[in-house]
């Protein structure tokens, strides 16, 4: 579950109903940074075992209903979010305890998207758990988080790399329990990277160790070869505005990575917003560069309409194994 998108909301109680009274299940905690306690919610999306995480600083539960803090170390019992010194903090909060006649909230308020319409409530701009920004309804992109086996050499890569700078993590605790190591870093507008490697959460048949390393082995043949694996595709995209500053960089410091040019722009133009068939061939076409973080084994994608002019940068093709 470390390796999950992390989304702010201006309340959460829309997200939590529906996921409640529709039956799916979820992990819902009650978070402290320090700074502000916040719910936080995760959901799997069935069927993929990727994990979206919520979130806010408002949500207006039932009577009665308790949350538990979130506890990385994963010593004892939690504790209940409604009591200890954490619950004065929460409490203080809008929606931190309400009734259950508070939370008869429409599931489909307006702007949040609709069977009917197939239009989903507007993505905001980079924030906090506070959402800054964004309305009640709006959703903001804060952050990807990378389960990591070497989360401080994850880091180095982001800032040597991909341009990131180093900021404070929001869970002090675990350098002093040494439960988990966590390092975390953000880019100019704000989107975060974090990277963990919980020690103390359980791991399944293979260990996180064991996952990077046989990712390891498998992209020291296919990026040397310049083919895509099926794992490439769990990966983030970043829009730049220019390839070639990285490419050079790359280059300079030999470290590999593949270059291919989006399918929808492969004859000379970008793919129509709502076409499936057409493409402008006023547009530049899209490319992109795929990295692999050494020693971790996860991937981000560079994607920009500009750069890697004269390059070898063939087309997708999900038919083939290039």
């Amino acid at each position: 579950m470390d390796f999950h998108v992390g989304m702010s909301v201006g309340n959460l109680t829309t997200v939590f109903q529906a996921l409640h009274q529709g039956g799916q299940e979820y992990f819902f905690v009650g978070a402290d940074s320090g700074e502000n306690a916040y719910y936080d919610l995760f959901v799997e999306i069935p069927g993929t075992g990727a994990i979206l995480e919520f979130s806010s600083l408002v949500c207006n539960l039932p009577e009665g209903y308790a949350i538990s803090a979130w506890d990385i170390c994963q010593q004892g019992s939690v504790t209940s979010y409604l009591e200890g010194e954490r619950a004065n903090k929460i409490k203080s909060i809008p929606g931190g305890a309400r009734s259950a006649d508070d939370v008869s909230v429409d599931p489909t308020p307006e702007g949040m998207m609709t069977s009917q319409d197939g239009v989903g409530g507007g993505v905001g701009a980079f924030g906090s758990c506070s959402c800054d920004g964004c309305d009640a309804s709006a959703i903001c992109w804060r952050k990807t988080t990378f389960a990591s086996a070497h989360a401080f050499f994850g880091l180095f890569f982001a800032i040597e790399y991909l341009g990131a700078s180093w900021t404070r993590m929001g869970h002090p605790g675990v350098n002093i329990e040494r439960c988990a190591t966590i390092a975390w870093g953000t880019f100019q507008n704000g989107y975060e990277l974090h990277f963990v490697d919980g020690s103390s959460y359980q791991s399944g048949p293979m260990t996180l160790d064991e996952f990077a390393h046989d990712l390891d082995a498998t992209r020291s043949t296919t990026m040397a070869n310049g083919t895509y694996d099926q794992f490439m595709d769990n990966h983030l995209t970043l829009w730049v505005d220019d390839l070639d500053p990285f490419l050079a960089l790359y280059d300079e410091q030999d470290v590999p990575f593949l270059l291919r040019t989006w399918s929808s722009s492969t004859e000379g133009g970008q793919q129509v917003e709502g076409d499936d068939t057409h493409t402008d061939s006023s547009s530049p076409p899209l490319k992109a560069i795929i990295l692999n973080f050494p020693s971790n084994g996860f991937v981000v994608e560079l994607l920009s309409n500009k750069g890697a002019t004269g390059r070898d940068a063939p087309g997708w093709d999900f038919c083939s194994a290039q």
